[in-house]
């Protein structure tokens, strides 16, 4: 009799652990999709179809983490010795200020925030998520903003400078149970590691002359012709 329950025992702890894997499964793709479709004419579309859910947030995440990500990598490009040379040459040119060494690091604090932001939102505390939420997408702003310009994003398919006012209608939503974060989520980890750093250029950037100096030795080519 034992023996009979405890076989009836394992199968049903076998089909708990079926069910988990399937729902993991259906949040996987859910999120996949999600991912794929995060933008703002679709965001708009699902708030005005009173829409707007946690789901969304994680893909967005998602989509933010992936993108920085291969920035990072496009940085960690210009790293090696062997393609030092060009740009190092162009940093180096004061006439040319919006160009700046690569900074592969950049990315840490805003993965981290993103992490953090997920972990919350998984827990089903909104108000907290949405908080950190907007903290990441300033910091990401602000490392777009001083990202050297040897670094092109054109061919990356995402907005630069997300608007995320749409998060709002999450906080207002029913936090409801746990939930599984998007397996992606380990990007943020993956950004963190990166410890790469770049030595300044061997040529230090030579600063423009101030404008006196300038008229002065014009005033004194004018001089030497009239000689």
């Amino acid at each position: 009799m034992a023996d009979a329950q405890s076989k009836v025992n394992s199968k049903l702890r076998g089909t708990a652990r079926q069910r988990a894997r399937a729902r993991q499964k259906n949040t996987k793709e859910r999120l996949a999709k999600l991912a794929k479709a995060v933008g703002n004419d679709e965001i708009q579309k699902r708030i005005q179809q009173g829409n707007v859910s946690r789901d969304m947030a994680m893909a967005f995440i998602t989509e933010r983490l992936r993108n920085m990500r291969q920035l990072q990598k496009r940085e960690q490009r210009l790293i090696p010795r062997t393609s030092h040379w060009e740009w190092w040459r162009q940093v180096a040119d004061a006439q040319k200020p919006w160009l700046s060494k690569p900074e592969p690091k950049r990315w840490h604090q805003a993965a981290k925030l993103y992490a953090e932001a997920s972990k919350h939102l998984a827990r089903g505390d909104l108000m907290r998520g949405k908080q950190i939420l907007d903290k990441a997408v300033a910091e990401e702003n602000k490392q777009m903003n001083d990202l050297t310009d040897l670094v092109s994003h054109d061919d990356l398919e995402f907005d630069a400078r997300p608007d995320v006012g749409w998060l709002e209608e999450i906080v207002s939503g029913t936090p409801g149970a746990p939930c599984e974060e998007p397996e992606d989520i380990k990007l943020a980890e993956e950004i963190q590691k990166v410890m790469d750093t770049v030595v300044d250029p061997m040529n230090r950037r030579r600063r423009r002359d101030p404008w006196w100096t300038l008229e002065e030795e014009e005033e004194e080519e004018d001089g030497d012709g009239d000689g």
